[in-house]
C-alpha cells in the first residue's frame, strides 16, 4: 500500500514513479505548512537557542491548529535529513495517526506528540517510499546509478538509499534476471 500511496502522489502531481518529488512540493499539495523554530510565535530567545542550536534531539513534529496542519522542522539538519523528516511527518498525517499521548523533552519549550511503536514503523516505511519509490529505486539501479547518484537524484541520503535498496528486495530482483543495464 505505501508503495502505491508513493505512485498515487506522484500522479496527482504529473509525475512518474522515477521522478523526484520533494517533501515541499508533497506538503504544499496537502495544504500542510513547513516552519522553522524561527517562525514560532512566543518563543522566548533561550527557547529558540535550545531549538536551533542544541538541536540533535529532535528532527520535525506535526502540530494541528486553527490555521491547519504544520510541520515544525528542525532546520539545522542537513538537506537529506530534513526531506526524510518532512516525509515521515506527511506520512503521520496521510495515515490519519493519532498520538497516543504526549511527552516533555528536556530542553523543548513545549509538549512533544508520541505515537506507538507500530505508527512509528508505519510513517517510517511510508515515509521512505514516498521519498524513494521502489519503480524509481529500480529505474535508477538500470541505469547503473550509485547511491550517492541516486541519493542526490532524490534529495536522500545514502543511507535512505541502503533502507530502500535493502526493504525492496530490488538488488535481488536485478541479479536473477539478466537484463541491459543503461548508463543514465
Amino acid at each position: 500500500m505505501a508503495e502505491r500511496r508513493s505512485l498515487e502522489f506522484r500522479a496527482k502531481l504529473n509525475l512518474s514513479a522515477n521522478s523526484p518529488l520533494p517533501g515541499r512540493v508533497l506538503a504544499r499539495h496537502l495544504g500542510i505548512v513547513i516552519i522553522s523554530p524561527e517562525q514560532v510565535p512566543g518563543l522566548s530567545a533561550n527557547d529558540l537557542k535550545l531549538l536551533t542550536e542544541d538541536c540533535k534531539w529532535w528532527s520535525a513534529g506535526l502540530l494541528k491548529s486553527e490555521k491547519g496542519t504544520l510541520i515544525l522542522l528542525n532546520t539545522s539538519h542537513n538537506p537529506a535529513r530534513q526531506e526524510s523528516n518532512i516525509m515521515h511527518e506527511i506520512a503521520h498525517e496521510d495515515c490519519g495517526h493519532e498520538p497516543v499521548g504526549f511527552y516533555q523533552q528536556p530542553g523543548c519549550p513545549f509538549p512533544l506528540r508520541s505515537f506507538d511503536a507500530s505508527h512509528e514503523g508505519e510513517a517510517e516505511y511510508l515515509g521512505a517510499c514516498l521519498q524513494i519509490p521502489r519503480d524509481g529505486l529500480l529505474w535508477a539501479l538500470k541505469r547503473r546509478m550509485t547511491s550517492a547518484e541516486i541519493a542526490n537524484y532524490f534529495g536522500a541520503s545514502e543511507e535512505m538509499v541502503r533502507y530502500r535498496r535493502n526493504t525492496t528486495g530490488v538488488d535481488a530482483q536485478l541479479s536473477r534476471r539478466p537484463q541491459t543495464l543503461l548508463r543514465a
